[in-house]
């Protein structure tokens, strides 16, 4: 018989803070399950955008792969993608350079982030991973600057040692009132005291003029017991939901409620954090944000010799 994963109470014990912030191996979970329908016909269903070679060579899925593969650092990524893309993700991971290679959830339905990130969430306490926190990343998104981003990942992996029950979003000073992105409201000790996913003009505009309100990037920092307690009391009906098969690592989550993990999570939660990242980002979420990247990598590889590649 097929072994599924359900939360229950044996599941759900409280994580221990005996390690060490130095002693500790981060789990890298990597959202690569969406089929980028705002850049068709360039990205289609057979090949998203997150696989597409567009910088230098690369595809932004292997941007996040190549971030976390210092064995010293990060335990193997996980990928959390939809079965349809299943042969294609490995093709592109067989053709990556890579020293560590990641493992492969597949969703029967594609169901929005809560559903991949909770999936995550079960599948690393099943196998005992409950004092490794998880480093989420989408596998859409653009980072310049290797050293800050390590820095920013490094500060709060620090907060969450001292913050065990923290989710721990790294934001970005917004450029424009970009209604596209999420805005995470800066409080005093890197608590965010309010997130409001993708607002109005008019409510952007506002959040640009207060100063305090950064661009939430989509990466996060927290522990798995941490995200199915929040589950438990704020989207009660999804975990649930969620069947596991640890054997074929599939996902069955055709009864789940599809919700943006940002709306589901992040808005309604006490526990969300914030810290302030200083590298360059973009979400390449459609058109726009694509040649404006291809721009500027054009523009950079012609008229400075020392660039920051993206990473």
């Amino acid at each position: 018989m097929k072994r599924q994963i359900m939360i229950n109470s044996n599941m759900r014990d409280s994580m221990g803070c005996e390690e060490t912030k130095k002693s500790q191996k981060l789990q890298p979970v990597i959202l690569c399950g969406g089929f980028g329908k705002r850049l068709w016909p360039l990205s289609s269903q057979r090949r998203p955008k997150q696989f597409l070679p567009l910088f230098n060579g690369l595809s932004t899925f292997q941007m996040p792969i190549q971030r976390v593969q210092n064995a010293k650092k990060f335990k193997p990524p996980l990928c959390i993608t939809h079965i349809s893309l299943y042969k294609s993700l490995y093709a592109h991971i067989k053709h990556s350079d890579l020293t560590v290679s990641p493992c492969v959830l597949k969703e029967i339905k594609s169901k929005n982030t809560t559903s991949a990130i909770l999936s995550a969430a079960l599948y690393t306490q099943n196998k005992d991973m409950k004092k490794t926190p998880l480093l989420v990343m989408p596998s859409d998104h653009i980072i310049y600057g290797i050293n800050e981003f390590e820095r920013s990942l490094n500060h709060a992996h620090q907060i969450l040692a001292e913050n065990p029950k923290a989710i721990i979003s790294l934001g970005i000073t917004p450029s424009s009132a970009h209604t596209g992105y999420g805005y995470i409201e800066q409080g005093e000790a890197y608590i965010a005291t309010s997130f409001k996913e993708k607002p109005d003009k008019k409510t952007a505009q506002n959040y640009l003029k207060k100063n305090n309100y950064l661009w939430n990037t989509g990466i996060f920092l927290c522990y798995a017991d941490t995200l199915l307690k929040e589950a438990e009391k704020l989207c009660p009906d999804v975990v649930p939901s969620l069947k596991i098969d640890i054997q074929s690592n599939l996902i069955d989550n055709s009864k789940t409620r599809n919700i943006a993990f940002d709306i589901a999570i992040m808005e309604k939660t006490d526990k969300k954090h914030v810290v302030k990242a200083n590298f360059s980002w973009s979400d390449i979420g459609g058109w726009p944000q694509l040649i404006t990247q291809l721009s500027k990598n054009i523009v950079l590889k012609h008229v400075n010799s020392k660039r920051q590649n993206p990473c």
